[in-house]
């Protein structure tokens, strides 16, 4: 493995390594602008997990979890306050 692009101080323009300084610069702040960067990240380092890169079928996968994730997260984050609005 050649480690020497990824220790240069000018590293190349690798999106991979531009995307993941995003994520850990934002994602203490707005995970969801990190999804944003998590995503192309996960479907390229799958893609080449699986031997085949731009794989439609991995990024519908990846679509749709995402959508029921935000789904489900909006749908939670309204339970404490309609508990919590209910006259006592």
């Amino acid at each position: 493995m050649r480690w020497g692009p990824a220790l240069q101080k000018r590293p190349r323009r690798n999106p991979l390594i531009r995307a993941k300084f995003g994520i850990e610069l934002v994602v203490a702040r707005n995970y969801a602008l990190a999804l944003v960067l998590i995503t192309p990240l996960v479907l390229v380092l799958t893609g080449a997990a699986a031997g085949e890169f731009g794989s439609v079928a991995i990024a519908g996968e990846r679509v749709v979890d995402t959508i029921v994730g935000s789904a489900l997260a909006v749908a939670v984050s309204f339970v404490p306050l309609r508990a919590y609005r209910r006259p006592a």
